[in-house]
């Protein structure tokens, strides 16, 4: 929060809390010192070098430092349970004055903390395959790092539990600070451990490991000093708005590609194909020689062409032209506009909100956003870097800047550019400018125009929609015919694509009743199979799909009753992107314990759906 106060020492009732906890805290630890002594006399002996008690010169001397973790431990409860309250607070106090001691006593614990956490998740990964190093630590020091970590993680929450009672005199750190340093610290050594790994496993190269690792850490960083210098409400409500949409991105690029290198997608894949036509584009030509692959491709007169509208395309345009097509990655791009997205949904979900169109607060808001980025299939496509899925990404981009350009009350002709544009990638979203027109009626009702304006307004404001529109169709009529000679001809039907989607395609057309049924039941209703065999990944979702509640169990919410509104009733005509203001409203200011525990659930299914993907089915 922005700007700091003076306050008074702890108060009776908040030193006995704190005395309470520094008891609790040290019980635990005298607990947690003694199993790991046991622990250390069941591990497997020594073979050789052994000098007391089955144990070598190493392991013995690590159970002597445990020893006295445990006896220290015992003897400060002693001293803290025979301590009366004032005389405790005084000592919490004096402790705190000295901030040089307390703050090298924090980066001490959160080094400790973070760095016995990241040996433990290494000795999880398949790295002993590759280096015996940590599984070989582990097994002989193994209750060490356990309670290292322990009571690391003891001292770091009893600081930051003492810190938040103190007055701003005796903190070392300020709140933000306090939290900017933790995940800094953790940043690093999150940093140091996957280069460990990455170079152990050395088939996957993941680039741009700092930037992934930092970047989030280092946005962070800005905001705390930002939170500490500004002392306007307004203008650090607004600071903290942007720093949070800047870090929601940084952290969804971070996760996007740690869990490409999971799956073995850090490059790009041969199915990609619009780094290959934008290439194409600055030479001239309109299709592509020599594709790495011909799989979802249209061969006419000789060549192939890619036959999704042309936007992604254009939106590497400029990039290629200054680097050239090698320093493209598909994944990177993908990747890029997912965290894009992420941003403007916050963003777009914060300017209902502030507007009074939705009645959700910042928390609310916050994990909206996660449910959108990770509990639904937004989630896999921004993994792939593929054709189709680079599209629906490139689609919602600009759909959610149309959303976000009306709300914020701009010009309808901006809005319905946006619009256009993401037209130039799935031409299916035009119904979304019913949703842009609620919009501008909920914005025209909420000033309190008079209501004879309402048809003008809505006449205006569609006839800009509707131009930008149309610009976008004729667009891509003329890209049709400068394909395929044929202004209506997408190329969906003769393209070299799974040859039951052909057939059903050159059967019925793109759009027929034919194919009602089955995308209504793939929807809503198909459900995963999960097979106990043993004879492969137990989590089966099936190929084409699973039913949207399954795969994001929040949108169970948007049931849940709520005021009629216009702005609603254009959602729903609509829905699309529009599912996430409703959700956000039907949620409310806090999101209860069911919405958070649904968020997680979909959250899992979808990364697991995305582990079937790639690894599962094989």
């Amino acid at each position: 929060m922005a700007g700091h106060s003076e306050g008074s020492p702890v108060s009776a009732t908040t030193g006995l809390s704190i005395k309470r906890l520094t008891e609790n805290l040290l019980l635990l630890n005298l607990l947690g010192s003694l199993a790991a002594l046991v622990g250390f006399f069941l591990l497997t002996p020594a073979s050789e070098n052994q000098l007391l008690f089955g144990l070598s010169r190493v392991r013995l001397g690590l159970v002597i430092l445990v020893a006295a973790i445990a006896f220290v431990s015992a003897l400060l409860l002693t001293l803290v349970k025979n301590s009366t309250v004032t005389l405790f607070k005084k000592r919490v106090e004096d402790l705190f004055r000295k901030k040089l001691f307390i703050r090298l006593i924090l980066l001490a614990t959160a080094l400790l903390f973070f760095g016995s956490v990241a040996l433990v998740l290494l000795a999880l990964t398949n790295i002993g395959a590759y280096n015996s190093l940590i599984p070989s630590l582990l097994s002989r020091a193994g209750p060490f790092v356990f309670v290292t970590a322990f009571v690391s993680w003891s001292v770091l929450l009893w600081m930051r539990k003492v810190t938040s009672s103190l007055s701003i005199h005796y903190m070392p750190f300020s709140p933000t600070i306090w939290r900017a340093l933790l995940f800094a610290v953790a940043s690093v050594i999150a940093l140091l451990a996957f280069t460990y790994y990455d170079k152990q496993d050395w088939s996957r190269g993941l680039s741009h490991t700092s930037l992934i690792f930092l970047l989030p850490a280092l946005i962070y960083a800005i905001n705390a000093i930002g939170d500490l210098l500004i002392r306007s409400k307004t203008a650090a409500e607004k600071w903290q708005r942007i720093m949070t949409a800047l870090l929601l991105a940084a952290i969804t690029f971070s996760i996007i590609r740690l869990t490409g290198y999971t799956m073995y997608r850090v490059t790009t894949a041969p199915k990609s194909y619009w780094d290959l036509l934008a290439d194409a584009f600055l030479h001239g030509r309109i299709y592509l020689i020599n594709p790495p692959s011909n799989h979802d491709l249209t061969l006419y007169k000789g060549n192939w062409f890619v036959p999704n509208p042309p936007l992604p395309s254009l939106l590497l345009i400029p990039y290629i032209a200054l680097f050239g097509l090698k320093a493209v990655n598909m994944t990177v791009f993908s990747a890029l506009l997912a965290a894009v997205n992420t941003m403007l949904v916050f963003l777009t979900l914060e300017k209902a909100a502030s507007n009074g169109m939705i009645s959700s607060g910042r928390k609310t808001n916050l994990w909206v956003t996660i449910v959108f980025t990770f509990a639904t299939d937004h989630f896999w496509l921004a993994t792939t870097g593929q054709m189709w899925f680079v599209s629906q990404l490139s689609a919602f981009l600009f759909c959610v800047l149309a959303c976000l350009v009306m709300l914020a009350g701009k010009s309808a002709w901006l809005s319905g550019m946006m619009l256009g544009l993401a037209m130039l990638a799935r031409p299916n979203v035009f119904p979304l400018a019913v949703f842009l027109l609620g919009i501008a009626l909920w914005r025209h009702n909420r000033e309190g125009l008079p209501e004879k304006w309402q048809l003008g307004l809505i006449l205006k404001k569609g006839i800009a929609l509707a131009v930008l529109m149309v610009v976008s169709g004729f667009a891509l009529l003329w890209y049709n015919h400068a394909r395929f000679d044929n202004w209506l001809d997408f190329g969906y039907v003769a393209i070299n694509g799974a040859p039951w989607i052909l057939e059903s395609v050159q059967r019925y057309g793109m759009f027929h009743p034919h194919f009602i049924p089955i995308n209504l039941d793939v929807m809503f209703l198909r459900l995963p199979k999960l097979d106990l065999s043993g004879m492969r990944f137990f989590y089966q979702p099936g190929i084409s799909g699973t039913s949207i509640f399954v795969m994001t169990p929040p949108l169970l919410m948007l049931f849940k009753p709520a005021k009629p509104a216009l702005w609603r009733w254009s959602a729903w005509l609509s829905i699309a992107l529009t599912t996430l203001l409703l959700l956000a409203d039907n949620v409310g200011k806090k999101p209860g314990l069911i919405f958070r525990i649904l968020t997680i659930l979909g959250i899992l299914i979808n990364w697991i759906s995305i582990y079937w993907w790639y690894l599962g089915r094989v």
